[in-house]
């Protein structure tokens, strides 16, 4: 009982509190309800509008950006392989090369952790284009390629699947 009492008796302080000023009073109930009537107005005042769908320009990916040509540099670019003990592996790469017009260095690792300690520490990782990680364990250096490989791009995490390609 005495816990009803205390209830009715803060209610009653509060009502006085909120009779004495009216103007707050109202106003903490209005703002809310003039938010809401802004919101709602806004909302259905804007219509979406249908836009024609945007269509790019081709881009060619057979040749290298323009830039590649246009600064001279000290050293040339790098195309990395991974893991470097394989003769097929170095193959592919160097067709790569021969590709481009641009001239690049091909360098192969023998491990992802010694290309990451190149990659941090030498000054000369500024050049290195691209790499790709083979995963698969080559015996000798002139074992072919199987016929599922898996590729990664080296600086992403090996269970990333949005930058992991199987070719078959």
């Amino acid at each position: 009982m005495a816990m009803f009492r205390n209830l009715k008796l803060l209610l009653w302080k509060n009502f006085i509190l909120k009779k004495r000023k009216t103007l707050v009073t109202v106003l903490e109930i209005l703002m809310p309800l003039l938010f809401c009537a802004v919101i709602i107005y806004l909302r259905f005042g804007s219509l979406p509008r249908k836009r024609p769908p945007v269509d790019y320009k081709v881009i060619d990916i057979t040749s290298l950006p323009e830039f590649f040509n246009q600064f001279p540099l000290k050293n040339k670019f790098q195309l990395v392989y991974i893991p470097s003990k394989s003769e097929t592996l170095k193959n592919i790469t160097e067709m790569v090369k021969d590709f481009f017009t641009v001239e690049f260095e091909v360098l192969g690792y023998p491990s992802v952790p010694v290309f990451e300690k190149y990659i941090i520490q030498d000054p000369k990782a500024f050049y290195v284009l691209t790499g790709i990680v083979f995963d698969h364990n080559f015996n000798d250096n002139t074992e072919p390629l199987p016929l599922e490989v898996r590729a990664s791009l080296p600086s992403q995490s090996s269970h990333d699947a949005r930058h992991q390609h199987e070719f078959s």
